[in-house]
């Protein structure tokens, strides 16, 4: 079994000598993300994105219970229902917009449908595509949630202002290029299968 050994990088000196004394080494380079020298700055950065992120999974699964979801069925349900317009929206269309597996789409619309949230039908125009839509039970979900929906995100997002939105929108952007390219290098390099399993996993020591 192959295992991932985190690359070291030059120590540095830590300040006093008490037995708790220790300055681990950096883990970004990237002059622009370094304050001092340090990356501590960098690392509160790491741990406030992990925090968001939390609050913001807690409270979709708190809005997808309100109405017997999943949490990706709920984010699902309401990307079709964003996206479908007159016609329905394809499969396709939805794994691109929502950054997953078309394996993923096509097994939660399933749910969707047997649910009788969403129906799936042939595209007007391409006989040769299906699109799925919201059905007038799903209709009225959406309807029913989206009050309390928008007073969670006007809470959420309320220190925003259209400058800081349009910042933070080009952040993801750049966050989203990077994160695909550093997992893609991760994942092609060092996962490995794991001996007498039929699975992957990532080892670090």
């Amino acid at each position: 079994m192959r295992r991932l050994r985190a690359p070291h990088g030059p120590a540095r000196r830590a300040n006093g000598s008490g037995p708790g004394a220790y300055a681990p080494p950096l883990t970004v380079s990237h002059r622009a993300l370094l304050a001092g020298g340090g990356d501590r700055d960098f690392r509160r950065l790491l741990y406030d994105f992990l925090t968001v992120t939390d609050r913001m999974r807690a409270l979709r699964e708190h809005l997808a219970r309100r109405v017997d979801l999943t949490g990706p069925q709920y984010t699902l349900l309401m990307a079709i229902a964003n996206l479908q317009g007159d016609e329905g929206v394809q499969l396709r269309e939805l794994a691109t917009y929502m950054r997953v597996s078309r394996a993923f789409i096509t097994a939660e619309t399933a749910k969707l449908v047997a649910k009788g949230l969403i129906a799936k039908g042939a595209h007007p125009r391409d006989g040769r595509g299906a699109v799925v839509y919201l059905t007038a039970h799903g209709r009225r979900a959406v309807d029913w949630l989206v009050p309390e929906v928008r007073a969670i995100n006007d809470q959420f997002f309320a220190g925003l202002t259209r400058a800081g939105f349009r910042q933070t929108r080009k952040l993801l952007d750049l966050l989203l290029a990077g994160s695909r390219v550093a997992l893609a290098q991760v994942v092609g390099t060092h996962l490995q299968p794991e001996s007498g399993r039929g699975g992957r996993r990532l080892i670090l020591r």
